[in-house]
């Protein structure tokens, strides 16, 4: 009888995935443009929430979240997500509006081994390897964050013209 109740309970409080989107990009869009903006990197957790749905929980309070999102005005359906690799599966149940994830090697590998292109598939369940945004992000895999932003920057935030590779 008491697991019953129990079941009953954790059922009627287990948690549903938000929107892939839920911020208002429009406004967004709108706020930037008049305030001379081609383009934003967030890297504060709650504006990286509000743009992705991705809530990524860091170890400690005050330590650093290794992740960004850049999203350009002039092309607003392609931001750019980076992460650290041992975040993957956190889409597997949150899924996001962002289809351009680059993860990149953190501190959950040891670090006295050599990088390896291999090294994500340890942080992608089985479960989830045939989700449609793994084959790219496992081709964007970075061995660091400064490797992981977008080479094509520049263009993408200032002309709008690049797009990723393979779209």
């Amino acid at each position: 009888m008491m697991n019953t109740a129990r079941s009953a309970t954790a059922d009627a409080f287990a948690r549903a995935p938000l929107p892939k989107r839920f911020c208002n990009l429009d406004r967004l869009l709108h706020a930037m443009k008049a305030r001379g903006l081609d383009g934003i990197v967030a890297t504060a957790p709650w504006n990286v929430f509000y743009l992705t749905a991705f809530n990524g929980i860091a170890h400690k309070s005050d330590e650093p979240r290794p992740y960004a999102v850049i999203l350009s005005r002039h092309m607003p359906e392609h931001p750019v997500l980076i992460l650290a690799d041992y975040y993957l599966a956190t889409f597997l149940k949150q899924p996001t509006w962002v289809e351009d994830l680059r993860p990149f090697r953190a501190v959950m590998m040891p670090l006295d081994l050599p990088a390896q292109r291999s090294d994500i598939d340890r942080f992608i369940p089985q479960d989830g390897a045939e989700a449609s945004w793994i084959a790219y992000a496992r081709a964007a895999y970075a061995f660091d964050m400064a490797s992981a932003v977008p080479a094509t920057a520049p263009s993408i935030f200032i002309a709008g013209t690049a797009a990723r590779p393979g779209w």
